[in-house]
């Protein structure tokens, strides 16, 4: 998928989660939340137990820490359960059950076909959100899809509004540990993050 390729996707994805397939189609409902996002990644991340997720804490999810100009409202550095609370709130009230979610990858400085990413939701986010995956094109963009096993394993085009791990990998080439099975990239699904960078996450990976 070439990076034109993903600008109509883009809009075609827009259109179908916004509308559905045909006029007798129900829209998209969201998953399930979890009802305290906020005091479950503290209990999972806050490893000093100041109440809040900070500094190194930060490294260990990364999506948090990625979105954290959105998330840390009073701009102190630190994430709160209550920042994180307010945030998945936003989710819910927004409505939406999935979004349109695209990747742009590159391997020092150049894109990396073939790769496959897999955006993995952080539990404390809620035990119901699924994963989604896609393989990069020749030009490095991907758009981020996923499985229904309600209705024999079908992919669907989007994710729902939350945070994610992402895990790259590639039969091409070498990719390092932090950026796989020990990653340190992540990313938020959300109104205000999907259309910024020309709607993409932006992967910048190095080999070293």
């Amino acid at each position: 998928m070439n990076r034109f390729e993903v600008a109509a996707w883009l809009v075609a994805a827009s259109l179908l989660l916004s509308t559905g397939c045909s006029s007798s189609q129900k829209r998209v409902s969201q998953p399930e939340y979890s009802s305290s996002p906020g005091a479950a990644a503290l209990a999972a991340y806050d490893s000093n137990s100041d109440d809040v997720i900070s500094n190194d804490e930060l490294d260990q999810v990364p999506a948090l820490k990625a979105s954290i100009s959105a998330v840390d409202t009073d701009k102190n550095g630190r994430i709160s359960a209550q920042e994180i609370d307010d945030r998945v709130n936003a989710w819910k009230e927004s409505r939406i059950g999935k979004m349109a979610a695209i990747c742009e990858v590159t391997l020092d400085g150049k894109p990396l076909a073939n790769a496959e990413v897999v955006l993995e939701p952080e539990p404390f986010v809620g035990s119901n959100l699924p994963s989604g995956s896609g393989t990069t094109g020749e030009d490095g963009w991907v758009g981020i899809s996923l499985f229904s096993d309600q209705d024999g394993n079908a992919r669907h085009v989007g994710m729902p509004p939350g945070w994610y791990k992402i895990r790259v990998t590639s039969p091409d080439h070498k990719i390092p540990a932090r950026y796989n099975s020990n990653t340190t990239l992540g990313c938020e699904i959300a109104n205000y993050s999907h259309w910024e960078n020309d709607g993409a996450v932006k992967l910048d990976l190095t080999s070293q």
